[in-house]
């Protein structure tokens, strides 16, 4: 341009020629930066998918007694806290090496005015550097420790915005009970990592006034050696860029770290979760309904609890027979249930039907043969026709008397067509209670239906 405003009459064309290939290539970068963004969502999306997936997948494939370890519940709620930020993790570390980087080219650019400015600021900035190494450790251990704690304060949020329980919970005078309680939890672990940062205050600013009287050190030493004349009056600017660029990473390595020691430690607790024992391929088949179900001294207790829940129960169950189990509260009905349908594995004795060993027989079979309702229908917000699929398809029967016939009966006289007809698109959210029991009834005489 500035040829062109001489008077060389090529030179205007030329400046023309570079404008254009200027604004091409920003155009180009800013396409790129688009682009690179929509890979990255991309790409994080795929990475946080599979880690969902093969940690869900591990959850659902567990020994049923599990789902009743609090050990096993604990490590599983740190594993997702791992899952969730996995995606984040490569930005992390490709964020602690940019800082790494710029600090050492600082301390590098600094040796090369003078190797003991460099040593001071190495040494400057070790104290902080070990200060947010304790505080995260501290925070990681405070995380840990207070799991039971988070998960207790999102039971009482999700009970409190439930629709069907809110109502009842003010005409109770709940509410301000669970908003207390809510409270003092969440000061339990929000306000206490809080005051793990208030207790560092002092040490951090000790370690902030460290780096400050070194970078000054550093500027008074090359103000002193421009006097003397030793150094060009633009080392000043230059010593001063290089120690803040060098300070600057330095925290940023410091703040990026706490970051990666966390996901460390939840790694660790990923992997450990992951490498948790599935439960036992099962082999065996029933194709038909059971004629008697035997429990021959039948004991059983928790693997990660000695104490016996069941101890020496013996009990035949003929077809047709009508057994009331009663107990008081933690007697074990609800794990002698488990025991019935297949999901617990007796820790001595067996349970037997028709003589074949029921912790052998797969558990499809199991759930064929033996229905079970629920006091509390799981619906899993499904719509009306995944529910009563009992409806569409009918397994193997399992009954010739009792809900069997009374099922074919109603069917033969239209009355569940019709309310098949009338519900089969509706979802049982919107269901008063005294419609979910029959559902209930229904899916466990429809047996492998469901599947």
């Amino acid at each position: 341009m500035a040829q062109a405003y001489a008077g060389d009459g090529s030179a205007g064309s030329r400046a023309l020629r570079y404008v254009i290939i200027t604004v091409i290539l920003g155009i180009a970068l800013t396409a790129w930066s688009s682009v690179e963004q929509y890979v990255n969502q991309f790409v994080r999306y795929k990475i946080d998918a599979v880690i969902n997936d093969k940690l869900y997948e591990q959850f659902l494939g567990l020994d049923f007694w599990r789902y009743d370890d609090k050990n096993t519940v604990d490590l599983f709620d740190k594993a997702q806290q791992f899952s969730r930020f996995f995606g984040y993790v490569f930005d992390r570390l490709t964020s602690v090496i940019q800082q790494v980087v710029t600090m050492v080219a600082g301390l590098i650019g600094l040796m090369f005015v003078s190797w003991w400015l460099g040593v001071i600021l190495i040494l400057a900035v070790i104290p902080g550097m070990f200060i947010q190494y304790r505080l995260s450790k501290a925070q990681i251990a405070h995380w840990a420790s207070n799991v039971e704690t988070r998960r207790m304060t999102n039971m009482i949020e999700w009970g409190m915005f439930k629709v069907s329980t809110i109502a009842e919970l003010r005409m109770y005078g709940m509410v301000k009970h669970l908003l207390s309680l809510r409270r003092s939890l969440r000061e339990k672990d929000v306000k206490d990592r809080i005051d793990f940062e208030r207790q560092y205050i002092f040490k951090r600013l000790m370690a902030d006034v460290v780096e400050s009287a070194a970078e000054v050190t550093a500027l008074i030493f090359t103000a002193l050696q421009i006097v003397a004349r030793v150094q060009p009056i633009g080392q000043f600017l230059y010593v001063q860029q290089v120690v803040s660029r060098a300070l600057s990473g330095s925290r940023g390595v410091i703040s990026e770290f706490n970051s990666i020691d966390e996901d460390v430690a939840n790694l660790f607790d990923y992997n450990q979760f992951m490498e948790l024992p599935q439960a036992r391929h099962r082999q065996k088949n029933l194709y038909k309904k059971p004629k008697q179900i035997i429990f021959d001294d039948v004991s059983f207790h928790y693997p990660a609890n000695d104490t016996q829940v069941l101890q020496h129960i013996s009990l035949v169950i003929d077809e047709g027979a009508h057994i009331a189990i009663v107990g008081e509260n933690g007697a074990g009905k609800s794990t002698f249930t488990k025991l019935l349908l297949g999901l617990y594995s007796p820790t001595d004795g067996t349970v037997t039907v028709d003589g074949v060993n029921l912790a052998d027989v797969k558990l499809a079979d199991c759930t064929r043969i033996l229905g079970f309702c629920s006091k509390i229908l799981q619906h899993f917000h499904l719509r009306m026709r995944k529910i009563m699929c009992c409806l569409v398809i009918l397994p193997i029967p399992m009954m010739t008397n009792g809900f069997m016939t009374h099922f074919h009966v109603l069917k033969q006289k239209h009355s569940l067509r019709s309310y098949q007809r009338a519900l089969i698109h509706t979802s049982i959210n919107g269901w008063s209670i005294a419609m979910e029991p029959p559902v209930s009834i229904f899916r466990a005489g429809s047996g492998s239906a469901w599947r």
